[in-house]
C-alpha cells in the first residue's frame, strides 16, 4: 500500500514545479564602441536638374556599400519564445484536469485507509483445482521473499521517471510542455490507483500466499482449521505494481512519440522497450513473491496500459490528434467508412 501512497504524494508535487524557459537575449551594444555620427547629406549641385516625379529611382553605383536597410546584419534577432498554442501537441485544462486528479487521488487514498483498518473480511481460498491452470501452477509452499523488494525497486524506478520526464520536457521545449506532462502523468496514475483499489475491494481474490497459508493451517488443525483474517491476503486482483508501472510506461511512450513527431526517432522506441521490459520484470517478481497470480499481473498491466494511452490521447489538440474518422461515397454506389491515424 505504501508505494501507491508515496506515488500520489510525489506526483502531486510535480504540478507545482515551474520550469523556467531558457531565452537567449540578444547581445547588447558594447559600451566601448564609438557612436557613429550621422553623415550629412550633400546638397545637390545647382546645375543638376530635378528628376521627373514619375521617374524610377536611380540604381546605386556598383562600388557603393549596401545600405543599412538592406544589410542582413542590421536585422534584429529575436529570442525564441514558447511554442505557439496551435502547435502544442497536448492541451490541459487546469481546472477540469485538476479536479479529476484531486477526486481520483482522494478516492485512492480513502480506499487505502479503509483497507488499512482491516475491517474488510477477506474471502477464503477455494480448492486450488478450481483455479486456471496458469494460476494453479504458481502455488507452492515457499515463495521468494526478496522478489517483493525487487518489485518495489522497479515500481519506484517507474515513479521516479514519471517525476523526471516532465522536468526534462520543460528543458527540451518550454515550461508549458513540462506542466502539461506533469498533469498527464498525475491524471493517469491517480485514475489507475483508484481503479486498482476499487477492483481489489470488489473482487477480494485470495493471494497465492493465502493458499499456502491455508494449507499449513489445515495440516496443523485438520478440517477445523481457522480462517485467514488478514484483509491484505485477499487483495490479489489486480496487481497494483503492474498497473502503475504499465501506466507510466504507456504514458511515457505516448508522450515520446507525440513530442518527437516521428516514428524514426530513437527516443520513443527506447522508451517503449524500456517500459515493456520494466513492466515484465515487475510482473514476474510479483508472481515470484506470491503476492499475485499471473492473471492478476496481466489484468493490472492491461488496465494501467489502457489508462496510460487514453489519458494523453484525449488531451491531444485537434490539429495534432492522430486518429481521423471519415466517410466517402463510391462511384458504383454505396459508401465507405475510413479510419486513419498516426501514433
Amino acid at each position: 500500500m505504501a508505494p501507491r501512497s508515496v506515488a500520489l504524494a510525489s506526483l502531486l508535487l510535480v504540478l507545482s514545479w515551474p520550469v523556467c524557459a531558457s531565452a537567449q537575449p540578444s547581445d547588447p551594444a558594447s559600451p566601448d564602441a564609438p557612436a557613429t555620427a550621422p553623415s550629412a547629406t550633400p546638397a545637390p549641385p545647382a546645375s543638376a536638374a530635378p528628376a521627373p516625379p514619375d521617374a524610377p529611382p536611380a540604381p546605386p553605383p556598383e562600388d557603393a556599400p549596401p545600405s543599412e536597410e538592406m544589410s542582413p546584419a542590421a536585422t534584429p534577432k529575436t529570442a525564441p519564445g514558447p511554442t505557439p498554442i496551435h502547435k502544442r501537441p497536448f492541451e490541459v485544462d487546469p481546472l477540469a484536469d485538476g479536479a479529476i486528479i484531486a477526486l481520483s487521488g482522494s478516492f485512492a487514498l480513502l480506499t487505502e485507509m479503509v483497507i488499512g483498518t482491516g475491517e474488510l473480511k477477506p474471502q477464503q481460498p477455494v480448492d486450488s483445482s478450481r483455479l486456471l491452470s496458469i494460476d494453479r501452477a504458481v502455488i507452492k509452499e515457499n515463495f521468494d521473499t526478496a522478489a517483493s523488494t525487487r518489485s518495489n525497486i522497479g515500481l519506484y524506478a517507474a515513479l521516479g521517471f514519471a517525476v523526471l520526464d516532465p522536468i526534462l520536457s520543460g528543458f527540451r521545449e518550454d515550461y508549458h510542455a513540462g506542466i502539461n506532462d506533469a498533469f498527464l502523468y498525475a491524471e493517469s496514475l491517480t485514475i489507475t490507483m483508484a481503479a486498482t483499489n476499487l477492483a481489489k475491494i470488489s473482487v477480494r481474490r485470495p493471494r497465492p500466499t493465502a493458499y499456502a497459508q491455508q494449507q499449513k493451517l489445515r495440516d496443523q488443525y485438520g478440517p477445523n482449521a481457522p480462517d485467514i483474517t488478514s484483509t491484505d491476503s485477499a487483495l490479489s486482483f489486480f496487481s497494483g505494481h503492474s498497473s502503475m508501472v504499465a501506466c507510466v510506461s504507456a504514458t511515457a511512450t505516448y508522450l515520446a512519440f507525440a513530442r518527437t513527431g516521428s516514428v524514426k526517432a530513437l527516443r520513443p522506441w527506447i522508451t517503449l522497450l524500456a517500459g515493456v521490459a520494466l513492466t515484465t520484470f515487475v510482473a514476474h517478481e510479483r508472481v515470484e513473491s506470491g503476492a499475485h497470480f499471473p492473471t492478476d499481473v496481466l489484468a493490472g498491466a492491461m488496465a494501467g496500459g489502457t489508462v496510460g494511452v487514453i489519458v494523453p490521447h484525449i488531451h491531444r489538440t485537434k490539429v495534432t490528434r492522430p486518429v481521423h474518422l471519415g466517410a466517402v461515397s463510391l462511384p458504383e454506389g454505396g459508401g465507405q467508412i475510413t479510419l486513419g491515424g498516426l501514433f
